[in-house]
This record gives C-alpha cells, sequence and structure tokens, in this order.
C-alpha cells in the first residue's frame, strides 16, 4: 500500500535526506513484492543528473513502483495473448477463461513433453486433480470421469487445448449444478440483509468460514482479482449466479492449494512429480469414500499395487509411528511419509542439481511464490526469467553452485532457506509471517 511504501522508505532514510540509492530501493521492492528484474530495468532508465546519482526521492520511487507494476501487468497480458494466437482459440472462449488461461495453459503443457499439443487422458486427469476442479465423492469422481471421456470430441484419445477447455467448462457446469442446492443455502445465510446480494463485508465472512482469508498482500491481490472477476456488472455486489462462480473458483483454488502442499511434501522426501502422480492415483483408486484416508487393509492393498513388499512387523510399527492420532488411517501425506520409510533408500530419488538451472521447473516458480509473487504472474513468466529473478531473491548468479554459496544440497534445504530468507525480509520491515 501507498503506506507501507511511505514507511519503508522512512525506514532506510537514516539521515533524513529525503532521497534513497539504488539498492536501498530494491531492499524496499523486495518487501513490495515487486519483481526485482522489473525493478532494477526501470531504476536503470532513469535520468541522471550529472556524473554522480542524486537517488530517488519518495514521490519519483512511488512512480517507480507504479511503473513496475504496469510492467509485470503487461508480462501477464503479453502471455495471454501469445497463448490466444499459438493455440488459435477464439475470442469469447479467450474471454471466458482470460482469469485462468495462463495457469491452465502452463499446467497443459508442463505435461506435453513432446511439444505435440495434445495430451493422452491419463495426464489430462492429473491437470484436472491438480487445477483444484475433481469432486471429493466417487460417484462424483465417476461422472467428472464420464465428461472426460465424452468431450474427446474426435475419439482419437489425445486431448488438444481447445478439447481440454471444453472439458473444463463442463467439469465448472457439472460441479455448479450438484452444489446448487447447498450454495443456496449459504447464500441465504450470508446474505443477512436479505437483498439478494453480498457485500464486501458479507462475502468476508464467507471466506472465513471457508478458511479462505487471505494472510498477507499477494492472497490479497488474488483475491481482489477474484472478486473482481466474478462481479460481472462491476456493481461491487454479488449475486447468487456470481455467488456460485465465487465459491466455486474459492474450491478451485483451495484444493489447488493442498495439491500444492502435498506435492512439495512429496518433493522434499526426494520424490518425483511421476512417482507422486502414480501414488496419488493408486492411493485415490483405493479412497472408496472420498475421504482422503485409508485404513490399514486399503493401506495393505494399495502397497501390493505398487509392488512394494513389507513384513507384517515393519508394517505394524511403521503404522502405529504415522497414524499420530490414533485414528486407523492414513492421509496422503502420511502415506507418502509410509511409502519413504519403507523405501529405505530404494526409492528412485531426484538427483539434486549443482545449478539453479537445473531445477525443476515447480521449484522454480514455487520459490517465488514463497517470496510473494502471485501464481498468477509466476505462471506467466518465461522460465528464463524465472530463474533470474530467483537469483535476485537468493543472491546468486545461474551458473553457481548451490552447495557452495546457499550451502544446501537437497530441494528442502533449498526451500527452508528460501523460506527463512523471506520471513527475515518480513521481519526486517514489520511484517507478519
Amino acid at each position: 500500500t501507498s503506506n507501507d511504501m511511505a514507511r519503508y522508505f522512512c525506514q532506510y532514510d537514516y539521515h533524513g535526506y529525503g532521497r534513497l540509492g539504488a539498492e536501498q530501493c530494491m531492499e524496499i521492492g523486495l518487501a513490495l513484492n515487486l519483481d526485482l528484474n522489473l525493478l532494477r530495468s526501470v531504476l536503470d532508465e532513469r535520468p541522471k543528473l550529472g556524473k554522480k546519482d542524486k537517488g530517488v526521492d519518495l514521490e519519483e520511487f512511488r512512480v517507480i513502483v507504479g511503473k513496475c507494476k504496469e510492467q509485470a501487468e503487461r508480462v501477464v497480458r503479453q502471455r495471454e495473448h501469445e497463448i490466444k494466437e499459438h493455440t488459435g482459440i477464439n475470442h469469447k472462449t479467450f474471454l471466458e477463461f482470460r482469469q485462468d488461461i495462463v495457469a491452465l495453459y502452463e499446467l497443459f503443457s508442463s505435461l506435453d513433453s513432446h511439444g505435440s499439443g495434445n495430451l493422452k487422458a491419463k495426464e489430462i486427469r492429473r491437470v484436472v486433480d491438480e487445477f483444484g476442479l475433481t469432486p471429493k465423492t466417487p460417484k462424483e469422481k465417476a461422472e467428472v470421469q464420464r465428461i472426460l471421456r465424452e468431450s474427446d470430441v474426435d475419439k482419437d484419445g489425445y486431448f488438444n487445448f481447445h478439447e481440454f477447455l471444453f472439458l473444463v467448462k463442463r467439469i465448472r457446469a457439472y460441479n455448479t449444478n450438484i452444489s446448487r442446492d447447498r450454495d443456496y443455502a449459504s447464500f441465504l445465510r450470508y446474505d443477512r440483509d436479505g437483498n439478494g446480494k453480498l457485500s464486501v463485508r458479507e462475502i468476508c465472512n464467507l471466506l472465513d468460514d471457508l478458511g479462505a482469508v487471505p494472510h498477507n498482500r499477494q492472497e490479497q491481490e488474488e483475491l481482489a482479482a477474484l472478486i473482481q472477476s466474478v462481479d460481472e456488472d462491476g456493481s461491487g455486489f454479488i449475486d447468487f449466479s456470481e455467488f456460485q462462480v465465487l465459491l466455486q473458483r474459492i474450491e478451485e483454488r483451495l484444493r489447488s492449494s493442498r495439491f500444492e502442499e502435498e506435492v512439495e511434501y512429496g518433493m522434499r522426501a526426494g520424490f518425483s512429480e511421476s512417482q507422486l502422480y502414480d501414488l496419488r492415483f493408486a492411493f485415490e483408486s483405493l479412497d472408496a469414500d472420498g475421504s482422503g484416508r485409508l485404513d490399514k487393509s486399503e493401506i495393505r492393498h494399495c502397497l501390493h499395487l505398487l509392488e512394494k513388499k513389507v513384513s507384517q512387523d515393519v508394517f505394524e510399527s511403521t503404522f502405529k509411528a504415522l497414524d499420530e492420532d490414533a485414528s486407523g488411517e492414513l492421509d496422503f501425506r502420511e502415506f507418502l511419509a509410509f511409502i519413504d520409510v519403507l523405501g529405505e533408500g530404494e526409492t528412485d530419488l531426484n538427483v539434486f542439481p549443482s545449478k539453479i538451472r537445473g531445477l525443476e521447473q515447480r521449484v522454480i516458480r514455487r520459490i517465488l511464490e514463497i517470496f510473494g509473487q502471485r501464481r498468477y504472474y509466476v505462471a506467466a513468466l518465461p522460465l528464463q526469467d524465472a530463474v533470474h529473478l530467483v537469483c535476485q531473491y537468493l543472491d546468486i548468479r545461474p551458473d553457481d553452485s548451490l552447495y557452495e554459496v546457499l550451502q544446501v544440497r537437497s530441494i528442502a534445504e533449498l526451500l527452508d532457506l528460501a523460506k527463512a530468507r523471506a520471513k527475515g525480509t518480513k521481519a526486517k520491515f514489520g511484517q507478519t509471517a
């Protein structure tokens, strides 16, 4: 905010000169969650007065921050139009999916390893899961599978991006239909003045109950963009049809966030993305009630499917150690820990790269999110730009050794280092974690 900017500026203006140098501006940019590469570029474009740079005053810094944000928005818009041109989707479809087009395309492309522009049905299921579109119950999941089969328009067993968007549209329509009665009851509960619309205050009550209240500036900006996107008439109020869309998008993001947390947990344990997907597929195949948990017999069956042999004693002791709440069931994270323990080094762990350039794209983007970059913006960044931005945050060059410079030798240690540095920045500027 403008107040934050002024406070940070004064915090660095130790001598009260009313001006800051470029490096001090970069430090504040870090606290403001700006793209440091863009900020450096804008600072370098400033006209210098004579041979010596006199620094930046507060008003000029406000202008610089504004330009930086404009350029970041331009990066996103440019990426959206590149996707539109590359995939050939019509303008109506583009507008319908504009809020999600970059994220959907990046997910789609991440599995299109050959660049064919097509994915198999199994790969499409993975994208649907990761984006948070898959409902919970087995009956609803079966219906989504039926929709998936029907959405393969040319019946060739592959989905191009057009067919994928058509599938997303159908799944969203299905999810909206099955939740209509529940959603209407929720709408009436939050519409306390009974005017058939929800105000911002009433929406905040909804978010609080869903556990979706934003905790930082990044989440606030994403939520504001989401609410603005569903408020089609720009009234500042949400009617029931807009409420259903808002609720669905929030639930998608919550499911997607849980998916990301599980992926990070698995990557910390050394599993590759393909291994994680196979483990998730086996887990969910046996989760008959859609509870997200498996009991002992289901875990045994899962191990059989994965062709993992384990003695009765080892199985019992491992299960007991991981079942901390003594529920007799394990959730997916606990299941991953179970597999990790049983593997005892046999799991095909990722080889930790020696340089930033060698990191998986998901890890690069996760680091940027840790430093406060919006997920949608991160998805729009070209990989090379994302790598250079991570280097800015970690104060490392692309070809430096991760171990020699940062003293890390695993994904877990690298992510912990990023979180520690991001937390240190927040503490330095008096922000909450």
